[in-house]
């Protein structure tokens, strides 16, 4: 088989299945896709409604009387501490409110008051918790449903009483 009649069957095998899963062939389609996710919408700002900006602001640390703060990029998920006018970062962060808790970044030419992002903390419930490592000094052993582990099980629990009768 050629190389064109085989690119020619995987274009044709492409088709088909397009039009089996009802996907429609012309470029407006794959553009309202790329409009619209199919995989879950843009994130929004819980407290105002708003798209997320490009940056957020973390947390605040004093390391040897200077404080420093936790800038977490939203597009590229990476985080970092820095100070107030430090050079070299792709933004500079210009003034700190402790007061009111704003925090001003210079990023591309703009100037974004951010506050300190609320954690989201999750907690489980006591009574659904299970052990961390099961409890290998129980006296019975758990029911197997499988005939030949439990055997091997009540072997096993004999041979140990057995043991600790020999030893008193």
């Amino acid at each position: 088989m050629s190389v064109q009649s085989r690119h020619f069957r995987q274009t044709l095998q492409f088709g088909v299945l397009l039009l089996c899963l009802n996907i429609p062939l012309h470029p407006e389609g794959f553009e309202s896709l790329l409009r619209s996710s199919p995989f879950g919408q843009p994130a929004v700002d819980t407290a105002g409604g708003s798209a997320v900006q490009p940056l957020e602001f973390r947390g605040v640390m004093i390391e040897g009387g200077k404080q420093y703060f936790s800038i977490h990029e939203t597009k590229t998920r990476k985080s970092m501490w820095i100070g107030v006018n430090e050079s070299g970062q792709p933004y500079q962060l210009r003034d700190y409110d402790e007061a009111r808790g704003i925090l001003k970044v210079e990023y591309q030419g703009s100037l974004l008051a951010l506050s300190l992002k609320n954690a989201v903390i999750v907690v489980s419930s006591p009574e659904n918790a299970k052990p961390a490592t099961p409890d290998i000094n129980s006296a019975a052993p758990s029911p197997s449903p499988n005939p030949r582990i439990r055997q091997l099980a009540e072997e096993a629990a004999r041979r140990r009483a057995a043991a600790r009768m020999q030893k008193n």
